[in-house]
């Protein structure tokens, strides 16, 4: 008995000691950085036919955790730009039932929240996935053709101020410097008004990201 006890006492002086040193080096695993890079962004829609992509940008900030060997988890806190620009008229893209010609820019500001999962496969690859939240900073939508004249003005309070979607992606670790491609997939219809419904119809984001990280 007396046996056991030293047994399962030495057993937890080897484990304390064991452990802050597991902690530690899962911590040494761990960082955190700056991002940036670019994005292509389009809406997708039941309805909308011709779209063109609108050219952006996203910058932030990262930390990665360290859960396991080749697992971790990254939430990041980005400035992402959204949008898209659109026809409409002539049976080609948005307000087909008008008989009128031209363009539609839209000009989204969000502020994304991802948080990943993120496995690294051998030395320095790594593929991530997980949901996002994005909070609607800003808005802008103007018009070029026949409706450009008279027509109601969109901004913020025509857009739903939350989007969620899911997040896809695939990188390479090059020690300190990350470089990645991901593809966000919106789950929300950013329309919230009558004005704004009849514009974009059920059109959700959707976002291509080029991006460089760099751990700090």
């Amino acid at each position: 008995m007396k046996n056991l006890n030293r047994l399962v006492i030495f057993s937890l002086f080897f484990a304390l000691l064991y452990l802050p040193k597991e902690v530690q080096a899962q911590m040494d695993d761990s960082r955190i950085g700056i991002k940036g890079g670019v994005n292509a962004s389009n809406f997708y829609s039941n309805e909308v036919g011709d779209q063109n992509v609108r050219l952006g940008f996203n910058v932030g900030v990262f930390t990665e955790i360290a859960v396991s060997e080749g697992f971790s988890l990254q939430p990041e806190l980005l400035l992402s730009t959204k949008g898209n620009r659109a026809t409409y008229g002539n049976d080609d893209g948005v307000l087909d039932f008008v008989d009128a010609e031209g363009e539609v820019k839209t000009n989204l500001t969000y502020l994304d929240i991802p948080i990943l999962a993120k496995v690294t496969l051998g030395e320095t690859l790594n593929l991530h996935v997980g949901p996002y939240a994005s909070y609607l900073l800003g808005a802008n939508v103007s018009t070029d053709g026949d409706l450009a004249d008279g027509s109601e003005e969109l901004d913020r309070d025509n857009f739903k101020s939350w989007d969620y979607g899911l997040a896809a992606g695939i990188g390479v670790d090059l020690e300190a410097v990350s470089i990645g491609a991901r593809y966000n997939l919106g789950l929300t219809e950013i329309a919230k008004t009558t004005a704004a419904e009849a514009v974009f119809d059920n059109s959700k984001n959707s976002v291509i990201q080029a991006y460089i990280a760099i751990g700090l």
